[in-house]
């Protein structure tokens, strides 16, 4: 990378390294006949023993995929539920019905094509 010599590479390189980030991807994931640029880019705070990057190489394009394998004992086990909850102790419902009205008539009045606004905001599309 020409960190040294371009500004704005240099102030990006800065900053990803200001976390204690370290750059995975090190070889070129785009190449052409005449040039070969790293434009895809992964980065972690893992030790490298603990991380396995790579670049998948194929003939589709002169673009390449990348990638990162993470051991197990680093990947945090995900909470595969979700979990949603409306808090209505607040609400109310002449104000909702107030604000939603404003909206409503703000969106017709500055639409070029009011019935189509109209139509759009009963279908809600």
């Amino acid at each position: 990378m020409q960190q040294n010599t371009i500004p704005q590479v240099r102030n990006y390189v800065n900053a990803y390294k200001s976390y204690n980030c370290l750059e995975r991807i090190t070889k070129p994931t785009r190449i052409t006949p005449s040039s070969s640029t790293l434009i895809d880019h992964i980065y972690t705070t893992l030790p490298l023993d603990n991380v396995t990057p790579g670049i998948l190489i194929n003939d589709l394009s002169d673009h390449l995929a990348i990638f990162v394998l993470i051991k197990p004992a680093h990947v945090e086990k995900l909470n595969t539920k979700a979990q949603f909850k409306h808090d209505f102790s607040n609400f109310n419902a002449e104000e909702f019905m107030e604000e939603t009205k404003e909206a409503l008539n703000n969106m017709i009045i500055n639409s070029d094509n009011p019935a189509a606004a109209l139509d759009d905001a009963i279908w809600c599309n």
